[in-house]
C-alpha cells in the first residue's frame, strides 16, 4: 500500500490526528484604518536605491515573541 492510499484508508476511518495551529495570528486586516493601495506593485528598479520595502515578523524566542523589521533594496535585495 503506498502513501496517499495508506492517507486514504486513516481518513476515510477517522484515524488522522488533527493538525494544530502552529503559528499565532499577528494581523488585523479589518480595521477602521485607511488602507492604502499597491504602489511598487508593477514597478521593476533598474538601479540601486529606486525602490526600497519594508517588512515585519514575529521570531518566538525564550521569552516570548519578538518583533522583526526589515528594509531592503529591491535591485539587490
Amino acid at each position: 500500500m503506498g502513501r496517499d492510499k495508506f492517507y486514504r484508508f486513516l481518513r476515510l476511518n477517522n484515524l488522522l490526528i488533527p493538525k494544530t495551529k502552529n503559528h499565532i495570528t499577528t494581523t488585523n486586516s479589518k480595521h477602521m484604518y485607511k488602507k492604502y493601495k499597491n504602489l511598487v506593485k508593477d514597478q521593476v528598479p533598474t538601479r540601486p536605491e529606486q525602490l526600497w520595502v519594508s517588512g515585519i515578523t514575529y521570531i518566538k524566542t525564550e521569552n516570548g515573541y519578538n518583533l522583526l523589521a526589515l528594509v531592503t533594496d529591491t535591485y539587490s535585495k
